[in-house]
């Protein structure tokens, strides 16, 4: 009787080591290359970009993380409990005018539909969108 007992616990552990999920097999292909900032890292994998935040402002205890991906179907069961941000983008909202200069000198400010307080904006490229109402003030 011991016999069955002693077989039965080996083939129960030789069946269940053997199962694998398919969203554990997912291997990142790269990690961060930024080189000047830090609080942050990103993940490429082959269908999904694993965004973690770990130091969102000075004293954080909280951290963020975001999948990046086309589509929501791409993204592993066992991430689906962070938000989900479909890319590319096709417009942005930001609060800062330090974004402004970065988003035109990546000759992106035609994706800014949001800012708030638009009379603090002096981009040129900015202004005219806001002229076109492209551009709304948030308030």
């Amino acid at each position: 009787m011991k016999w069955y007992s002693v077989l039965a616990v080996v083939l129960f552990v030789a069946f269940t080591a053997c199962t694998s999920k398919k969203e554990n097999d997912q291997v990142a292909s790269s990690t961060n290359d930024v080189k000047y900032a830090t609080g942050f890292s990103i993940e490429n994998y082959d269908t999904f970009t694993l965004l973690k935040i770990t130091k969102p402002w000075p004293n954080a205890t909280t951290n963020f993380t975001y999948v990046c991906a086309k589509d929501a179907k791409a993204i592993p069961d066992s991430l689906k409990q962070f938000t989900f941000i479909k890319v590319p983008l096709k417009s942005v909202v930001v609060t800062s005018t330090t974004h402004i200069s970065s988003m035109v000198n990546l000759k992106e400010e035609s994706q800014l539909v949001g800012f708030p307080h638009i009379d603090y904006i002096s981009s040129k490229q900015v202004r005219t969108l806001i002229d076109k109402g492209v551009v709304k003030d948030l308030g």
